[in-house]
């Protein structure tokens, strides 16, 4: 199955405007938290159990449930490589969950500096059993999250403290990877930060907005930043919760 070219990006992001959605819990697995917590009315029902064939991926285990769909750990049978997956069921047509997932990916399409930001590769379009599927396909973080090494390591403060400041500014670089590609992240939080072999990386971009977007009336965003987008209240800055952009 091709990936879909930047054009149909750009048209599903368009089609699948977000429409408001209550606020959301948010929580982590242990696997690494690629999704948070459900929008209501978003995440698919479908679950896929190990060896099923989703277009080019075949699923090995499940990651979780989040706020756009289910994600999985897949092997990629076209480059033979292991991603994870996050599927959304847009059987009925466009849904917010796919607006998303075409955010995020036309998000890092825009990042030139890739050594701190979780790799998104391909949007796919698959069909199984007479639905359709969206399928995000990424990098797949081995190392869990940045809040699952703070949890193994909350009884050694001199760790936290030593190794903690080098995995902070490995995510700095990975933030400012995303300003330089005028994108504010929007949610940025442990659950978010991913570790690859070993090394930090910046994850979720589906919150994130063109810092054009950022000077934008109050009308409106209040809504969008907090809920469909899918940012985190513990986490967020004065002017987010504020929505004074």
């Amino acid at each position: 199955m091709p990936p879909i070219d930047s054009g149909c990006t750009d048209r599903l992001t368009e089609a699948c405007s977000v429409p408001d959605f209550p606020g959301d819990h948010f929580h982590s697995d242990d696997d690494g938290a690629y999704l948070s917590a459900p929008l209501s009315g978003v995440a698919s029902a479908i679950r896929f159990g190990p060896n099923t064939s989703l277009g080019r991926y075949v699923i090995r285990k499940s990651l979780g449930q989040g706020r756009v769909g289910c994600a999985y750990l897949a092997r990629d049978t076209v480059t033979g490589a292991d991603v994870a997956i996050k599927v959304v069921n847009v059987s009925s047509g466009p849904t917010p969950g796919a607006g998303i997932m075409a955010r995020e990916k036309a998000a890092f399409d825009t990042i030139q500096d890739l050594r701190h930001v979780l790799k998104v590769f391909d949007l796919h379009r698959a069909e199984l059993g007479g639905a359709v599927f969206m399928i995000l396909a990424m990098e797949y973080a081995d190392g869990g999250t940045f809040r699952g090494w703070l949890n193994d390591h909350r009884d050694q403060p001199a760790i936290r403290a030593q190794q903690g400041l080098i995995y902070f500014r490995q995510m700095c670089r990975g933030v400012a990877a995303t300003h330089d590609a005028g994108h504010c992240h929007l949610d940025l939080k442990p659950d978010n930060v991913l570790f690859v072999r070993g090394v930090c990386k910046v994850a979720d971009l589906g919150a994130a907005a063109r810092n054009g977007q950022l000077g934008a009336s109050n009308t409106g965003m209040r809504s969008e930043v907090h809920s469909a987008w899918g940012c985190t209240p513990t986490y967020s800055s004065p002017e987010q919760l504020a929505a004074s952009f």
